[in-house]
């Protein structure tokens, strides 16, 4: 799958934003997320998706897999959910393509506090 940025603007972190996940599971209609926490890296972000990476493949196996990350950003923190939609590997690290489940967050605080990043930290924004 293409790798779209169609979104009005992307942040580019300078350094990845540190951040943990969660792979949702569906048992029986019911979904859940698992105990276990992974640890994943934030590298850009719009309020559409983000792109990850891990060093363990192990860890997302799926395009499609529904996972909840979880990071912190200007002192606030945020849980977003969302699914998968590409992964590739480059020089032995995985990377991710995310779409967020816009019910899962609110894009008014998100766009707030990515503003506020960049005017903090004169971050990228790319296109």
């Amino acid at each position: 799958m293409r790798y779209r940025r169609n979104e009005g603007f992307r942040i580019e972190f300078n350094s990845p934003v540190n951040a943990t996940f969660q792979i949702k599971r569906s048992d029986n209609h019911d979904q859940s997320l698992d105990d276990e926490k992974g640890k994943i890296f934030i590298h850009d972000m719009s309020l559409k998706g983000a792109k990850l990476s891990t060093s363990t493949p192990a860890q997302l196996k799926n395009i499609g897999d529904r996972i909840k990350i979880h990071f912190t950003l200007n002192e606030e923190t945020f849980s977003l959910e969302g699914t998968i939609v590409w992964k590739r590997e480059i020089n032995k690290k995985w990377f991710y393509g995310l779409s967020f489940n816009e019910e899962s967050y609110s894009q008014r605080e998100l766009y707030d506090e990515l503003k506020t990043f960049v005017h903090n930290n004169k971050g990228h924004i790319g296109n």
